[in-house]
């Protein structure tokens, strides 16, 4: 059974790491409930080249094997929640 894990990251202007998969993966939900859309991708994501990820959206992925998920925003500080289930 997979353990499942949540929790709020502050995203900024610089990419903030939002999750590390670990060694075997993992599903990943993230929640912007917060004012603002966020900028979802790898390391180095920016508002020009990431995934916008509107107010109100929920974005679901399955992660490889120790593979980093960023985010960022174009302005001030943004909450987003994080649902994480290990493989």
């Amino acid at each position: 059974m997979a353990d499942i894990n949540t929790s709020e990251v502050i995203v900024g202007t610089s990419a903030t790491l939002l999750r590390q998969a670990d060694a075997d993966g993992s599903a990943v939900a993230i929640s912007n409930d917060h004012g603002s859309t966020v900028y979802v991708g790898p390391a180095g994501v920016t508002v020009a080249n990431g995934f916008p990820l509107a107010t109100g959206s929920v974005l679901s992925l399955d992660l490889g094997p120790s593979a980093e998920l960023y985010a960022v925003s174009a302005s001030g500080s943004h909450a987003v929640r994080i649902m994480v289930a290990e493989r």
